[in-house]
C-alpha cells in the first residue's frame, strides 16, 4: 500500500520542453510484482519495466494531471510474460495509459528484445489514451491481449508505428472494451510522426519497414466520440494484414471513419491499406477501407 508522489509539477511548469526522467524504471528483472500502490504526479513515464520477464502488476492507481506532457502510465518495454490487472489510470491528455513497446529504430533493432505474452485485463482508464501498442516496435511485439477495459474521457485503442521503426507486430487483440466520451474509437496507423516529416514520404528498405499483422478487435461499445469514429491507415508497401473488426458499436461520433488521414498516406483506392474483414461494425467502414486482398496494380 501507500502513495509515491513523483514531484512532476517542477517539470510541468518549464516554459521550454525539458528532458524529464522516467518515474519508476525497472531494468532486467525476472520475477517482478507491483501491487496495491498509488503513483501520482510523475514527470514522464510513470512505471516502466524494461527488458524484464515474469512481471505482475495488480491493483495500482496512477494519477497524473491532464496537462502533464509525456506521462505515459504503464510502459511495458521489451518485456515478456507480463500481466496487468484491476488498475485505474489517469494520465496526460495525449499520453498512453497502458502501452507496449519494444525499442526505437536502430537501437531497438540491434538489441532485438521483443515484448511478448502480455495480458492487460479489467483495467479502468479515466484520462489519456487508453491502451496502445507502439510506436516503438523495432524489437518486435507478439501475443498481446487487452480484455475487459473500461474508459471515460480518454482515447481508446491504438496500434501505431512508422517508416524507420521496422520490427514485426503479430497477434494483438482487443476484447470487451467499453467507453464513454472518447477522442477516437480506435487509431491503427503506420504514419505516427509523419506529419511534415520528409523522411516518411518514401518507403525505406525492409529492415526499417514495420510489419503489422493479426490484429483483432471484438465486442466494443463506445458512447460519444469527439473526433473521427476511427483511423485505419497502413503503408502501401506494408499494409495491415489479418485485421479483424467484429461487433463494434459506436454512437454520437463527431466524424465518420477516416481511412486516408495522412500525407502522402495510403495510395490504395479507398485508402486504408488494410487486409482483413469487418463484421457487424456500426457505423460501417467506407468501401475498401479494409479489403480482402490488395488492389490490382494499375498500368
Amino acid at each position: 500500500g501507500g502513495t509515491i508522489d513523483g514531484g512532476g509539477h517542477f517539470w510541468y511548469e518549464w516554459d521550454e520542453k525539458p528532458n524529464p526522467p522516467n518515474g519508476i524504471h525497472i531494468l532486467e528483472t525476472d520475477g517482478l510484482t507491483i501491487s496495491d500502490i498509488t503513483l501520482k504526479n510523475f514527470p514522464k513515464f510513470v512505471l516502466r519495466p524494461q527488458f524484464c520477464k515474469n512481471v505482475a502488476i495488480h491493483r495500482i492507481k496512477i494519477k497524473n494531471s491532464h496537462k502533464s506532457p509525456g506521462t505515459n502510465g504503464i510502459v511495458i518495454d521489451s518485456s515478456e510474460d507480463v500481466v496487468v490487472t484491476e488498475s485505474e489510470i489517469s494520465t496526460g491528455d495525449k499520453e498512453d495509459a497502458i502501452v507496449v513497446k519494444s525499442g526505437e529504430n536502430w537501437f531497438g533493432r540491434a538489441r532485438n528484445a521483443p515484448s511478448r505474452n502480455v495480458l492487460v485485463q479489467r483495467c479502468s482508464i479515466r484520462q489519456g489514451h487508453a491502451v496502445s501498442v507502439g510506436s516503438e516496435t523495432s524489437g518486435g511485439i507478439y501475443n498481446v491481449k487487452f480484455k475487459g477495459i473500461e474508459f471515460h474521457d480518454a482515447g481508446s485503442m491504438r496500434v501505431k508505428s512508422q517508416r524507420g521503426r521496422g520490427g514485426t507486430v503479430d497477434g494483438v487483440s482487443f476484447e470487451d472494451i467499453r467507453g464513454h466520451n472518447a477522442l477516437y474509437a480506435l487509431e491503427f496507423y503506420l504514419w505516427y510522426t509523419c506529419k511534415g516529416d520528409k523522411s516518411c514520404e518514401e518507403p525505406g528498405n525492409k529492415t526499417v519497414t514495420p510489419i503489422v499483422k493479426n490484429i483483432s478487435v471484438r465486442n466494443v461499445e463506445i458512447h460519444g466520440v469527439s473526433r473521427d469514429v476511427g483511423i485505419i491507415e497502413g503503408l502501401p508497401e506494408s499494409p495491415f494484414q489479418g485485421l479483424i473488426l467484429e461487433n463494434i458499436h459506436v454512437d454520437h461520433a463527431n466524424d465518420p471513419w477516416n481511412c486516408h488521414k495522412f500525407k502522402p498516406g495510403c495510395n490504395w483506392p479507398g485508402g486504408g491499406c488494410a487486409i482483413g474483414k469487418a463484421i457487424n461494425v456500426n457505423p460501417p467502414l467506407p468501401t475498401n477501407c479494409i479489403r480482402s486482398s490488395p488492389p490490382l496494380p494499375t498500368s
